[in-house]
């Protein structure tokens, strides 16, 4: 843009001296019209130069504050979407069961969800969980986060840590306020009960 500007001055100077240069367009009185009119046909054509320039500066600029205006909303529902997760972690390894009851949304397979987080917090000393996410589906209101984790569980600090591992999906609802809906797969709440189903004896046959 700089450079066509700067081209538009130099025509325009060229223009003042062809003008200047011709006597024939010279008036009786001696006045030099013509040259004063290539002047203001200059500095018209300059002014012409700047107002592109600077229309073009601000379509610009409007087309860039229209293309930021369209992620924020969006930015900001993944960073509660992220502290959401990130808080229900931390309370389950804090065992504040206050603080991970917030975060919930009443329904069956929640509340049983619960039950064994509570049970967790009775019966390990000490929890360590690392939950990552993998990726997010939204639609609407539902927001599908699939997650991997590990984690070490410990009785008593003295005992030999229990390691587990595994992916699953944790189902949010909600915009402002997002809170746990649902889950689906292998998720680390309830690690306690998990282990006492798993080492309960096989029932008998019925014949």
């Amino acid at each position: 843009m700089m450079a066509g500007l700067s081209d538009a001055v130099m025509d325009c100077r060229a223009d003042s001296v062809r003008c200047a240069a011709h006597p024939s367009t010279r008036p009786l009185d001696g006045f030099d019209q013509p040259f004063l009119y290539c002047a203001m046909s200059c500095r018209l054509s300059r002014f012409l130069s700047l107002g592109v320039v600077a229309m073009l500066l601000v379509a610009a600029s409007v087309g860039c504050s229209k293309k930021e205006a369209r992620y924020p909303a969006d930015y900001q529902r993944y960073q509660r979407i992220d502290k959401a997760v990130e808080a229900l972690v931390k309370a389950y390894v804090k065992k504040d069961a206050s603080a991970f009851h917030a975060l919930l949304l009443p329904s069956n397979r929640i509340d049983k969800m619960e039950v064994g987080a509570n049970k967790d917090f009775d019966t390990f000393k000490d929890i360590a969980l690392d939950l990552a996410i993998e990726r997010i589906v939204i639609d609407g209101d539902q927001i599908d986060v699939f997650v991997h984790w590990h984690g070490l569980w410990k009785r008593e600090p003295d005992d030999t840590e229990q390691r587990e591992r595994g992916h699953g999906m944790l189902r949010w609802m909600g915009v402002q306020s997002i809170l746990l809906a649902g889950i689906d797969g292998d998720i680390p709440f309830g690690i306690s009960l998990r282990q006492k189903d798993s080492t309960a004896p096989p029932s008998a046959p019925s014949r």
